[in-house]
């Protein structure tokens, strides 16, 4: 009996690390599955208990918002009076500042790792507008190549904070600056290939659909949502350019 407990046990605990590395649970709500099975469950949390870290989160949303928009709205202000190492070094310090903000939060469950990850991502979008900038005043690529360079830049940002954190929130910051630099490349690699751009979408949606299926991509659920969001939105956007290409008459000719 003995036996058949201690791997009734191993294998709950299995099935929990499981469930938490695919984000279908939190570590916190895995403890008390497991005090449930022992026999022994925590108590019930007070008011106060969940009530303060909610609140934290909340000023922490605001606060990080207010962060970029603040920094937006002076941006947009003195734009034209700002030097071009002006401008990249705002957003710079902006992007810095919310990095740290997060790695400060040193709770790693619930509201606090739910902060963390909302103000990483508002700290992608500030490196992301510090390369695009830097790129425009100081080189002479042209609009695709700068889009380009900025999602490869983003991807890579956000995949050190995804190995970080592997959240949601990350994971969508990597997605979504790949899909820019992707899209952003075909132009760029050839101009005849932005025609496939939908189908270079489509297979990049496909396949982290498909790796979040297999497990490669974590959180799994949002990899299966967003990859599959991404396909049928490729799907649509290159029948409506054939469609337009083949009524057309240049198409037509």
């Amino acid at each position: 009996m003995a036996v058949r407990l201690d791997t009734s046990e191993r294998r709950l605990a299995g099935t929990l690390q499981e469930a938490i590395a695919q984000g279908i649970i939190t570590e916190d709500q895995a403890r008390q599955i497991a005090d449930i099975r022992a026999g022994t469950p925590e108590p019930p949390v007070r008011a106060a208990g969940w009530v303060r870290p909610l609140v934290a989160e909340a000023l922490g949303y605001v606060g990080g918002a207010l962060a970029l928009v603040g920094t937006v709205g002076l941006v947009r202000q003195f734009w034209a009076d700002m030097p071009p190492a002006g401008r990249v070094g705002l957003l710079a310090a902006t992007a810095a500042g919310l990095l740290v903000a997060g790695a400060l939060v040193r709770v790693r469950e619930g509201p606090h790792d739910r902060l963390r990850g909302f103000l990483w991502v508002l700290s992608a979008a500030a490196v992301g507008g510090s390369v695009l900038t830097a790129l425009s005043e100081y080189t002479g690529l042209r609009e695709p190549e700068s889009m380009f360079a900025t999602g490869v830049v983003v991807a890579a940002y956000g995949l050190i904070l995804w190995l970080v954190r592997s959240g949601s929130l990350q994971q969508l910051v990597v997605f979504a600056a790949a899909l820019t630099a992707v899209a952003a490349g075909m132009g760029t690699v050839e101009p005849s290939w932005v025609d496939a751009t939908g189908l270079a979408i489509w297979v990049v949606g496909a396949g982290w659909a498909l790796g979040a299926g297999v497990g490669w991509v974590r959180p799994r659920r949002t990899g299966l949502v967003a990859g599959a969001a991404a396909a049928v939105f490729a799907t649509g956007s290159s029948r409506s350019t054939w469609a337009w290409r083949s009524t057309s008459p240049a198409g037509s000719s």
